[in-house]
């Protein structure tokens, strides 16, 4: 009898301590954020994620009644501004919004990541979904995937590929699309996805690279790019 009753004690107060912890988080909650909250974006300015990021900055911004700024902090991969965000104070001031690279992909291409993905950081909402899509430039004589295709094997590695960088997303999409086409393409990374677009090779020589939508549309407005989407037109691949 005694042994119950000390059980349900037990209960009682573990119900009373959440309930006053419940009540902390409402009241925190009741004041956040009193201060200005930095989304950190791990690549440099001028990319889908930077463009994506500072339209979710400026909606909470609307929302919540205090500023949020985007502070680019690009590096390696996206390492370098995703362990600034894993040293920060837990305190939801410096969010993290990146591409999944630093949270997936990178521990699979760097020996040793400086911050652990999985214990590190706490998920909060996928943003967006983008499909990748493939640009030419206009001296390449293909008009399209098919041709270019038939164009790399006619003449394997004497055409280049360039990505924002190594273990980008578009990097990768390169890398598959290089094998499932079965063609040798010479990958030329870059700092971001600005320079590729305004890079001398993308206006004078031959080239292509590949990007998230967004950054396509606004690049094929302002240049004589042509764009095309890679799904569903490789050889004995089902779109």
């Amino acid at each position: 009898m005694e042994s119950k009753r000390t059980s349900q004690v037990s209960r009682l107060i573990s119900i009373v301590v959440l309930w006053l912890f419940g009540l902390a988080v409402q009241a925190a909650a009741q004041t956040y954020p009193e201060r200005v909250v930095r989304i950190i974006n791990p690549y440099p300015p001028g990319g889908s994620v930077d463009v994506m990021a500072r339209i979710l900055a400026q909606k909470l911004t609307d929302d919540l009644g205090q500023q949020v700024i985007v502070e680019n902090r690009s590096g390696g991969g996206g390492n370098t501004g995703s362990d600034f965000v894993a040293k920060a104070e837990p305190d939801g001031y410096t969010l993290l919004f990146t591409a999944p690279g630093p949270l997936t992909v990178n521990q699979t291409l760097y020996s040793k990541l400086p911050f652990d993905p999985a214990k590190d950081f706490a998920p909060v909402a996928l943003f967006a979904t983008a499909p990748i899509v493939l640009i030419v430039n206009p001296g390449v004589p293909a008009n399209g995937v098919q041709e270019l295709i038939a164009l790399a094997k006619k003449e394997p590695g004497k055409l280049n590929f360039a990505s924002a960088g190594n273990g980008t997303t578009n990097h990768l999409s390169g890398e598959l699309f290089k094998s499932m086409a079965n063609i040798d393409i010479v990958h030329v990374p870059y700092r971001g996805v600005e320079p590729v677009q305004s890079s001398p090779a993308k206006s004078s020589g031959v080239g292509q690279t590949l990007d998230a939508a967004e950054n396509v549309s606004i690049s094929v407005q302002h240049s004589p790019a042509r764009a095309s989407p890679v799904h569903g037109t490789i050889p004995g691949q089902r779109g």
